[in-house]
């Protein structure tokens, strides 16, 4: 099954995860907020905490986190499974749509990543969902890199002209 590998994991999140997860989410808005001043609010959490814990209550939003060796908290990934019916010009599917993924620092480069995105593969699968859709800002090349890697590839792009 998705999920292990080696003394890692993925699962799904727990309340007791949430003040690990929130520095992690914290670590993503910084970097957008840095990258992006003139978009961003710096340091604005995409999601609050009290959000977080109702997501992971209620699964509004599915939320897996990867644990290491001693199951501390090394990655989060935030994904919801969206619908599109009768639009008039795309096709009837249904999307895992991610909406924010983060590896700590000190646990880059050592599979976490790799493993979140396996995991939301098979999750997507498992829910009868035709593709996985992420945005990735161009200023993150390391991420956009990153998701290359794990076999996305880019669908789309928006361009943008400043005033």
């Amino acid at each position: 099954m998705w999920g292990k590998n080696m003394g890692k994991e993925v699962r799904r999140a727990v309340i007791n995860d949430v003040p690990k997860i929130m520095p992690l989410l914290s670590s993503v808005a910084q970097l957008h907020g840095d990258n992006r001043k003139d978009i961003f609010r710096n340091p604005t959490l995409h999601y609050s905490e009290s959000e977080i814990k109702n997501f992971i209550e209620t699964g509004e939003l599915n939320i897996f986190v990867s644990t290491g060796e001693t199951n501390e908290i090394t990655g989060v990934l935030l994904c919801k499974i969206r619908a599109q019916h009768n639009h008039n010009v795309l096709l009837d599917s249904k999307i895992l749509w991610i909406e924010d993924t983060c590896v700590g620092e000190s646990y880059r480069n050592k599979g976490y990543g790799k493993m979140l995105i396996e995991y939301a593969k098979g999750f997507a699968k498992d829910n009868g969902c035709s593709r996985m859709e992420l945005n990735v800002w161009s200023f993150n090349k390391n991420a956009h890199d990153f998701y290359e890697s794990q076999g996305l590839k880019e669908q789309r792009n928006i361009m943008e002209y400043i005033i």
